[in-house]
């Protein structure tokens, strides 16, 4: 995520989509949804929720 982050810094993008299940299988969920909210912060972000994620 921290890879992806760093590499749409250097290579601008239009917007992102998102594809779901965000966090159930991330050694580190609260690490990963931080770095979420920063991306929807400075980029248009389309985030679908995933068959893993609560309601």
């Amino acid at each position: 995520m921290e890879a992806f982050l760093e590499y749409i810094e250097a290579h601008p993008v239009d917007g992102i989509i998102c594809m779901g299940d965000y966090v159930t299988d991330s050694p580190y969920p609260e690490r990963t949804m931080n770095l979420l909210y920063k991306m929807r912060e400075k980029h248009d972000c389309c985030m679908l929720r995933g068959n893993r994620e609560a309601e």
